[in-house]
């Protein structure tokens, strides 16, 4: 999927395995509230019965996703774009947007969750909620910062990426994994030339909203 566009993706450009669907499925559902949830059942079951109950409901609802799995490699769209056919444009649209709300639902129990654990360790039950703007603001400039890039030529702005989004290329260009290493400058097929190139290392602050 590009970013830029919802056109479906080309079948020479679809390069995620079976292995990186499955880590973004995992990745997913092993977060602090499946544990919860999980742990919840201990009160009322014995281990063997919470074990095969969490089980059973990770099989089923996998189940649900696995149906409909075949209709991403039949169409090449998400999802949601897919819905506009039985839904219409602003069916889909709708969904799109509760699904974009609920997220932040999910991520505000996962950081009360994670509020409620570090409160134990450190500030006791009455820096509960010192802790959850805590970790709400890290989370969200953890979000917003990213491993973006940014490129000013002549003093205008010509390249603002999250290269998160470009993941898909990574076996091609298997830099995009990379935290740090060389500075590498190319070209595309024209002549090019370089002078007087100066490099300065720049330190992240709030006034420069991390570019």
């Amino acid at each position: 999927m590009h970013a830029a566009d919802i056109s479906p993706v080309p079948p020479d450009e679809r390069r995620q395995s079976p292995v990186d669907l499955f880590v973004i499925f995992a990745g997913a559902n092993i977060v602090a509230t499946t544990l919860q949830v999980g742990a919840a059942l201990a009160t009322d079951f014995s281990p063997p019965a919470a074990v095969v109950l969490i089980c059973a409901g990770a099989t089923a609802g996998s189940m649900l996703i696995a149906a409909l799995t075949v209709m991403g490699p039949r169409l090449g769209v998400p999802s949601v774009i897919a819905a506009r056919a039985a839904l219409g444009v602003r069916g889909a649209a709708l969904v799109a947007g509760l699904l974009y709300l609920t997220n932040f639902a999910w991520i505000a129990v996962n950081n009360v969750i994670a509020a409620s654990v570090a409160s134990r360790f450190l500030g006791g039950p009455e820096s509960m909620s010192a802790w959850v703007v805590a970790l709400g603001l890290v989370s969200t400039a953890v979000v917003a910062l990213g491993p973006r890039v940014t490129v000013a030529l002549n003093g205008r702005q010509v390249v603002d990426a999250d290269l998160t989004e470009h993941m898909d290329k990574a076996t091609e260009h298997p830099g995009l994994k990379r935290r740090s290493g060389h500075i590498g400058l190319q070209c595309h097929g024209d002549r090019v030339e370089y002078r007087n190139i100066m490099l300065r290392e720049l330190e992240w602050s709030e006034s420069n909203d991390g570019n």
